[in-house]
């Protein structure tokens, strides 16, 4: 637990470094993924970052649409 805990405060730290991120997605990306990365990109977004998500897949599934952004 103590070694997750100090990984969880160095990624913090290392993220805090940051002005700019880019979020990564799998191949083929579901809601699950897309949602945690729509999630992941406003957060990082109200922090005063600027943030880019980014998708290998050409095309995402139509059924997809209604997320923002």
């Amino acid at each position: 637990m103590v070694d997750m805990r100090r990984k969880r405060e160095m990624f913090c730290r290392l993220l805090g470094s940051c002005s700019r991120v880019t979020v990564l997605s799998h191949i083929n990306p579901d809601a699950d993924a897309l949602g945690t990365a729509l999630g992941i990109y406003h957060l990082l977004k109200k922090d005063g970052k600027s943030v880019e998500v980014v998708n290998a897949t050409a095309d995402l599934p139509a059924y997809l649409d209604f997320m923002p952004e």
